[in-house]
């Protein structure tokens, strides 16, 4: 459509004619009298008043106007302007807060390497502990290597799990800095149109370029897509948290059993030599045949004790960190809107001995 096309569109608004129509009239009744009566201040006020509504009229029917030939309904982005502040503030305040959470998340994915070494080192451990006790001779060594031997296998399934939640946390780190700058253009362009007040947003809607207004979408669209993608992201990460507290909890359960099995027999001081043998020997079975090697038993022992406290130790800040994580994000908080948890979250991980592991 031509530019002279639209200024007669304009024109041509009914609301438009009829005030055209009025304001003449409305001229000729009280002008001329007033040469007669002498009310020449009331005429004029009244004149203005007329001359005032028809020109709020042909503003609106512009307004009208413009969003009708943008292919825009009365819900569409300029009758949010026209209508609502409130989501701009959102708007402002969830982009400073995308910006929050991006860091944050890209922050958390750091932490995934040395959490990955660690588990490599246990896993290299716990091959070590295993082919000791396959090559020994306690007799218990077909009651812990199959603990060992569960165990290795979840190992390389929770460093499987967390190398990609480490990647789903990088990708949604991405995806969060990718809204955000959808959510800043969106809203530098509202505040631009909008101005100081809602009075001069409605000037400045004759002032919009038509191909501008019709390519931007609604305020509750821009919402929409953003909540929609957080909730996505919220409910992909509390699916792999599922999958990893899964492997957690059997890893678990298993290393409970293997620790009440090793714990109360590795003492260290021969003095309680005699008691300790009497303790593995009613513990594991066997015969008098395997005190000669039990010694060389006993540092097995000690190596799996220190095993299991140390996979214990890290299964359990691992599992707490985990189920942090998880529970906000069922709940749509946490990485999703809330970067105070996860960095919470964070720094609890980086405080903790998960970091310090030593076998």
């Amino acid at each position: 459509m031509k530019p002279q096309d639209m200024q007669l569109a304009f024109l041509t608004t009914p609301s438009t004619v009829v005030w055209y129509r009025i304001a003449p009239l409305l001229y000729f009744l009280y002008v001329v009298p007033s040469f007669v009566m002498g009310h020449r201040i009331i005429v004029n006020c009244v004149f203005l008043l007329s001359t005032g509504f028809t020109f709020l009229a042909l503003l609106s029917g512009v307004t009208r106007s413009l969003c009708s030939y943008a292919g825009l309904k009365p819900t569409s982005f300029c009758e949010a302007m026209l209508s609502s502040r409130e989501f701009i503030a959102q708007l402002s305040g969830l982009s400073s807060e995308l910006g929050q959470c991006a860091a944050q998340f890209q922050a958390y994915s750091t932490l995934a390497p040395p959490l990955l070494t660690n588990l490599s080192n246990i896993y290299v451990e716990t091959r070590n502990v295993a082919f000791l006790v396959h090559s020994s001779n306690i007799s218990s060594r077909h009651v812990i290597g199959p603990f060992l031997t569960e165990n290795e296998r979840d190992i390389l399934d929770l460093s499987r799990s967390l190398l990609q939640l480490r990647h789903l946390v990088e990708g949604g780190s991405n995806q969060i800095r990718d809204l955000e700058g959808y959510v800043i253009r969106s809203s530098t362009m509202v505040v631009k149109w909008l101005g100081p007040d809602t009075a001069f947003c409605k000037i400045a809607s004759l002032v919009i370029a038509l191909p501008s207004c019709s390519r931007n979408p609604s305020a509750s669209v821009v919402l929409s897509d953003v909540v929609s993608a957080f909730n996505r992201f919220s409910r992909t990460v509390a699916s792999h948290s599922d999958a990893t507290l899964a492997i957690l909890s059997r890893f678990d359960s298993r290393l409970l059993h293997l620790g009440n099995l090793v714990n109360k027999e590795a003492g260290t001081r021969r003095q309680t030599y005699e008691v300790t043998l009497s303790s593995i020997w009613s513990t594991f079975g066997g015969n008098r045949a395997q005190l000669a090697s039990i010694s060389l038993d006993l540092d097995i022992l000690q190596r799996a004790h220190s095993y299991v406290l140390a996979v214990t130790r890290f299964n359990f800040e691992t599992f707490q960190a985990v189920e942090h994580v998880r529970l906000h994000a069922q709940d749509g908080e946490g990485p999703i809107s809330s970067a105070e948890e996860v960095h919470n979250t964070i720094e609890a991980l980086r405080g903790s001995r998960v970091m310090r592991l030593e076998l």
